[in-house]
């Protein structure tokens, strides 16, 4: 009858330890997540906004050859279950891939496809980052958007 009393004992305590803390709840409910991506101008002034929710998250970029494209991870981040690739085929930018790149800690990922090398500015606010392309100036009346309604071909994973 003893090893039983353990049994249980122990039972009870991994259920216990396995259960979240409120304060771990309220962690994971304002976590970060990659919300939406909308792509703005044509020709040779192109601008890529992304737009976060939650916890503010600082990305990383790189500029990749062969093929050519810039990277932009969101460290922390999740992405929104709405988040999309866009074919733009704008200028040098051919598609925006989104997805998530690592799952332990959570990394997401955004690719901006290029045809060939540009130029990139990025700046961030609070729950916004832009990644100029080229110098010209944008068309803002041209937008492109990842959202559910233009849904576009994108992997579970989008690894680059």
């Amino acid at each position: 009858m003893p090893r039983l009393s353990h049994f249980v004992v122990l039972l009870g305590m991994a259920a216990l330890l396995s259960s979240a803390s409120p304060a771990q709840n309220a962690k994971s409910s304002n976590s970060a997540r990659v919300e939406h991506v909308l792509v703005r101008g044509t020709g040779a002034a192109m601008e890529v906004e992304i737009q976060t929710s939650g916890a503010t998250v600082g990305p990383t970029t790189q500029a990749i050859t062969g093929p050519d494209r810039i990277v932009v991870d969101f460290p922390g981040a999740l992405p929104a279950a709405e988040l999309r690739a866009l074919q733009v085929n704008r200028g040098a930018l051919q598609r925006v891939r989104a997805g998530l790149f690592f799952n332990n800690p959570p990394i997401t990922r955004v690719v901006l496809d290029l045809a060939q090398p540009q130029s990139y500015k990025i700046s961030t606010a609070q729950h916004t980052v832009v990644i100029k392309l080229g110098e010209g100036t944008v068309d803002s009346a041209n937008v492109l958007q990842a959202n559910r309604s233009e849904e576009r071909r994108v992997g579970k994973e989008c690894r680059s």
